[in-house]
């Protein structure tokens, strides 16, 4: 989703050590793995033996499931897609760190994450509660057919407190570059929407 297989990669990380899960399937079949470095396996290699087990370790079904996803990630070229659109997903950067209540926009590829704030003063803080920013922008944004991240559960649990609202895109690998210009400019009418609610665009 960041352009690369792993997100370390993005800061030329060599782990010795790297445990995953959940992409490896595509959450389809539950499904986590450990890979280790040559270093660390050069013991085993040599014949160390480490005895050790998990009840539903090697499901034939899940290890299908991971194989045939991988596969399809490579086969459809999945990651290097995510790089490419990477340039015209964060073209819309600076458009919505011109709204009042955005804090920053970070991210790579396909994936970005936005920190919402209220506009107060000359300075930026965090919604109370009783403002219910998030139910508000979770509202608008359905209006506008655009579910994020938080849509899952924002509506039921209580409002955030000591931060910033999250706000994360995670647009399909499949998504085409009009539709991708589409999601980002509802979002951000969203926006512009939701800040005429809290009154903050006159912040």
């Amino acid at each position: 989703r960041t352009g690369k297989w792993f997100g370390m990669d993005h800061f030329s990380v060599d782990a010795d050590i790297m445990v995953f899960a959940k992409g490896i399937s595509s959450s389809v079949l539950p499904l986590g793995a450990v890979t280790v470095s040559d270093r660390i396996n050069e013991p085993f290699r040599n014949g160390v033996t480490l005895v050790h087990g998990f009840t539903n370790a090697g499901n034939a079904l899940a290890c299908t499931a991971g194989v045939a996803t991988i596969e399809t990630i490579k086969e459809e070229g999945l990651v290097q897609r995510a790089a490419d659109l990477h340039p015209l997903m964060f073209s819309f950067k600076e458009r919505l760190l011109a709204h009042p209540t955005v804090a920053a926009v970070r991210g790579w590829g396909l994936y970005m994450g936005i920190e919402l704030v209220q506009p107060h003063g000359t300075g930026r803080s965090y919604f109370p509660p009783e403002v219910e920013a998030e139910k508000k922008f979770l509202r608008t944004a359905m209006n506008n057919g655009v579910i994020v991240y938080s849509s899952l559960y924002g509506m039921a649990r209580r409002p955030l407190m000591s931060r910033g609202l999250p706000l994360y895109l995670a647009p399909p690998l499949t998504i085409t570059p009009s539709e991708l210009e589409e999601m980002m400019d509802r979002l951000d009418r969203t926006f512009h929407q939701w800040e005429q609610v809290l009154g903050a665009d006159a912040a």
